[in-house]
């Protein structure tokens, strides 16, 4: 704890002090008929000539001055307190050793803890220490007439004399004004307040708890005690009373000790529960405070605990490899992004590097792999890598040099677009990316093919497909998706590869008529009507489910106005996307192909039906879905209708990435315009498009879901928890 009251403190005199709790004494110099200007006060060491004296301090016609002093390590024990006057009025000049008025107290211990209080005053004469030779005066160049050598000299009123048996004093003929020194000044027998002209001059009553003593004045020759010393509460927080008594030798304050256990303050921060021992001693238990990154400036509060200054947002280290872009939260503590590291084909000791990377050890070359040999490039080489025939794809036909080495993306987004086959800076999160192959399936549907030797997708990496044509990721070896591929379709601006399937038909949603909205779009399950009368009919579901081919989703219904016509388009139906692993494919990540959702009721036009989910085929020789997996195909919502230019409906909302919330219809253009359905969702059905008012426009319908296919061809493990299929899922016989 922090000490109220202070001992410990460097030895000083503070010249006019407010005389507070941290010194050890507090010394009240007072005057009678003195003329001194200049004051200083200090302490002698009893039994040494070693002296601690103040500056001289102008008296500046004031009663009394103050000083104060502290025990040190080396001004301690026991002390004779003293003051000097000084007759010269310029306080700089005066000459210390030199001074014409003296007096000394009674030895003070200034090991007791508290404050002592001691006065002394200063009388009007010229010796300066009260008729007792402070051996100071070095051949009575201070006069003192307790010193022999003294004898003659001038003192106040008088002169320096006496007897050599210790009868010396400031003799002063004819009238006596040194009362308070026990002696016979003026040689008529009467010391003090016997004679009368110490009638109420100071005396002393050698009881240091009494000031000012006055000489009676009514003839009765004694020495009035002043008033009573009252000591002050003692307010430390040490192992002292608050009730003090004063000792009359000294006139000092003391203040009893406090039982052994009580408690105090031993004025160290980094300690608690303080108690006095039987001694008088102040000690706690100590502890200690910490500092660290996040929490730098660690102080102890005194009572057990600590403070911190919270360094939020500052970079850290949370000592976990597994996690990169540590920082200090709000609560001081040092947090990161989690991440895995799973060993691509042909690799293995996978250890995460602490900044979203990986360290993987290479098997070497010619190690066997699941479909061949490992090669000088890390991948996995063999002429017949599948062991099985893939889906809507020919292996045998994809060339050599178009298959990629072993890739892993880490903290990185790729986009890539099926029509150009490009990606977007020609990127592929800095690794070779496979040479683009297009291959054309049964029925004529064109697929872009992307052929790698393993696949690994980190969960801080994403790889988005857009484009006219489904896509197939061929992976050689083994395969992780642990974060996320993206083919959804956006309203009608952004296409997921290959969705708007030319072959939909009637999965597509009809055009309506007569102000009326256009149909939700159907392929893994069927989509809804439109609003109001003469509305598009909803399309229906895929009965193929197989997804061979692999297509990708429908586009819904086209709106319809009052003078007959059709605008715009509908939601685009969701992308297509397949993965064919030679070895395990293993996934916790997301992959989305969800549909967009319909126009809202333009100028001029009515309302656009929401496009379906699209497609996902998964298929390898070993297929894991484990645990936080999202696979999504969920539908387009409609859009609201429109009364007229002015008053416009609402887009619908476009399908979940990674959620089975439903997406939420378009709001009509005014409460008489009808508003669009919800697009499907997991276990939610789309629903129809509100009517409209009259020939106020209707919303349009809610798109149906998209296909999951799941194919495990030796094994097939689906977690039963953690794990969102929101799609119509069909599944091989391997698979549960």
């Amino acid at each position: 704890m922090r000490a109220l009251l202070g001992f410990s403190l460097v030895g000083l005199f503070i010249s006019g002090c407010e005389c507070g709790p941290t010194s050890a004494m507090s010394l009240t110099v007072g005057f009678d008929q003195s003329q001194a200007l200049c004051v200083t006060g200090g302490v002698q060491l009893e039994g040494t000539d070693v002296r601690f004296t103040t500056k001289p301090a102008p008296r500046n016609d004031k009663s009394t001055l103050q000083f104060g002093v502290a025990r040190t390590a080396t001004l301690k024990g026991r002390v004779i307190p003293f003051a000097r006057g000084y007759r010269g009025g310029d306080c700089a000049a005066v000459d210390l050793e030199r001074p014409d008025e003296f007096v000394e107290g009674d030895a003070v211990d200034l090991d007791v803890k508290g404050v002592q209080v001691v006065r002394l005053t200063l009388v009007g004469k010229v010796a300066g220490d009260g008729g007792v030779d402070a051996g100071v005066d070095a051949g009575c160049a201070v006069v003192d007439c307790g010193d022999v050598a003294c004898d003659g000299r001038t003192c106040v009123g008088g002169t320096c004399g006496g007897t050599a048996d210790g009868g010396r004093a400031c003799l002063q003929p004819g009238q006596e004004t040194l009362c308070d020194d026990l002696m016979d000044n003026d040689g008529d027998g009467q010391p003090d307040c016997a004679d009368d002209d110490c009638s109420g001059r100071t005396c002393t009553d050698l009881n240091g708890c009494t000031t000012p003593d006055t000489c009676s004045t009514d003839g009765g020759a004694r020495c009035e005690p002043g008033p009573a010393l009252v000591c002050p509460p003692h307010t430390a927080a040490d192992c002292r009373g608050s009730a003090g008594a004063c000792l009359s030798a000294t006139g000092a304050c003391d203040y009893p000790l406090l039982d052994a256990g009580a408690s105090c303050d031993d004025g160290v921060l980094c300690s608690f529960n303080d108690r006095c021992d039987s001694a008088g001693r102040c000690a706690g238990s100590s502890y200690s405070c910490t500092a660290t990154t996040c929490a730098p400036g660690a102080q102890c509060d005194g009572l057990g605990g600590c403070s911190y200054t919270i360094a939020s947002g500052a970079a850290c280290d949370d000592a976990t490899s597994c996690t990169y872009s540590d920082r200090c939260t709000d609560a001081g503590v040092c947090t990161g992004t989690g991440y895995t590291c799973t060993p691509p084909v042909c690799f293995s000791g996978s250890a995460c590097a602490g900044d979203g990377g990986c360290v993987f050890s290479f098997n070497g070359v010619g190690t066997a792999c699941p479909f061949g040999l490992c090669g000088a490039d890390g991948g996995c080489v063999s002429s017949s890598a599948y062991s099985y025939p893939p889906s809507n794809f020919d292996p045998n036909q994809v060339p050599d040099a178009s298959i990629a080495p072993a890739t892993a993306f880490a903290n990185c987004t790729v986009e890539f677009d099926t029509t150009t086959n490009t990606s977007r800076d020609g990127g592929w999160c800095g690794q070779v990316r496979p040479t683009p192959f297009v291959f054309t399936q049964d029925g004529g549907v064109s697929t872009t093919v992307l052929a790698m030797a393993s696949f690994d997708l980190s969960t801080t990496s994403t790889l988005l497909f857009t484009g006219t044509r489904p896509v197939i990721l061929a992976v050689y070896g083994q395969a992780g998706i642990h974060g996320v591929i993206d083919g959804r379709s956006l309203g009608t601006s952004r296409t997921g590869p290959g969705g708007n399937w030319s072959g939909c038909g009637v999965m597509n949603g009809g055009d309506a008529a007569n102000s009326a909205g256009g149909g939700g779009a159907g392929f893994g399950t069927g989509g809804a009507r439109g609003g109001s009368p003469g509305a598009g009919d909803a399309g229906v579901a895929n009965v193929n489910q197989t997804l061979q081919p692999l297509t990708g989703g429908c586009m819904g219904g086209r709106g319809h106005d009052s003078s007959n016509r059709l605008f715009a388009l509908g939601g685009f139906g969701g992308g297509a996307i397949q993965i064919s692993a030679a070895g395990l494919l293993t996934v916790d990540g997301t992959i989305s192909t969800s549909g967009g959702g319909g126009q809202g009721g333009l100028s001029g036009a009515v309302d656009h039906n929401g496009g379906s989910g699209g497609a996902i085929f998964l298929e390898a020789l070993q297929l894991n879905v484990i645990s936080n997996a999202r696979l999504t195909c969920n539908g387009g919502a409609g859009g609201g209708g429109r009364e007229d230019a002015l008053a416009v409906g609402l887009p619908g909302e476009d399908g979940a990435l990674n959620t089975a919330v439903p997406a939420l219809g378009g709001q009509g253009g005014t409460p008489r315009a009808g508003d669009g359905g919800i697009g499907a969702a997991g276990l939610v059905a789309p629903t129809a498009g509100a009517a409209g008012v009259g020939i106020i426009g209707g919303g349009g319908g809610g798109a149906g879901l998209g296909l999951i296919r799941l194919n495990g061809v030796s094994s097939c493990s689906i977690a039963d928890a953690g794990v969102l299929l929101s799609g119509a899922v069909s599944r091989s016989a391997s698979c549960p």
